[in-house]
């Protein structure tokens, strides 16, 4: 009995995996309940056994993502101190890598501009990514409300210079605004 449990466990994290990297890397709506168990070897019927519906397995999906994405930006810039760590922090959210890979990002980046005509779990989902990523920027500084201010700013044009970027990658414009933000972000910082 415990082994069927610890196997259950195991295969609704694999098709919270799944389902993750595939809605950030096409999008929610292009995305199946078939097309994630089918990544799995597994069958749809078997999804009914961990989850109700699509829009329980979404907002699971968004939450578990923006975990790791917070979770991969605060090991990036745990070594270093001050306006260093903002540094580290840009240097791995608006990098090459994130940028070509969005099935392994920031869920926000790749998932907000269809959120407003999303399920409500995507929404709420991508509201608490949202939270975490400021929570994680606010651990580095005082609240006051210009700190805020800028902390949100920042925020704010990181993301945006990611979906951005994606829009135009490949071009020379597309690595030029990336490389701008940073710099403005780390001099504002400054």
């Amino acid at each position: 009995m415990r082994r069927s449990r610890e196997d259950a466990a195991a295969t609704r994290r694999a098709i919270v995996e799944a389902a993750s990297r595939q809605f950030r890397e096409r999008g929610i709506a292009a995305v199946s309940i078939a097309d994630v168990m089918g990544a799995l070897g597994l069958t749809v019927g078997g999804f009914y056994r961990h989850f109700a519906d699509k829009e329980a397995l979404v907002g699971e999906a968004i939450d578990a993502a923006s975990i790791e994405t917070v979770d991969a930006l605060r090991e990036a810039c745990e070594p270093a101190q001050g306006p260093a760590r903002l540094g580290a922090m840009l240097d791995r959210y608006l990098s090459r890598e994130h940028l070509a890979h969005p099935g392994y990002g920031c869920p926000v980046a790749a998932l907000a501009g269809g959120a407003a005509h999303e399920m409500k779990a995507a929404r709420a989902a991508l509201q608490r990514a949202v939270g975490r990523m400021l929570a994680m920027l606010e651990a580095d500084g005082p609240g006051a409300r210009r700190g805020r201010r800028r902390r949100l700013a920042a925020l704010s044009s990181a993301v945006g210079a990611l979906i951005l970027g994606r829009l135009l990658e490949g071009t020379p414009v597309g690595e030029e605004l990336i490389e701008s933000v940073r710099a403005d972000l780390l001099e504002d910082r400054r």
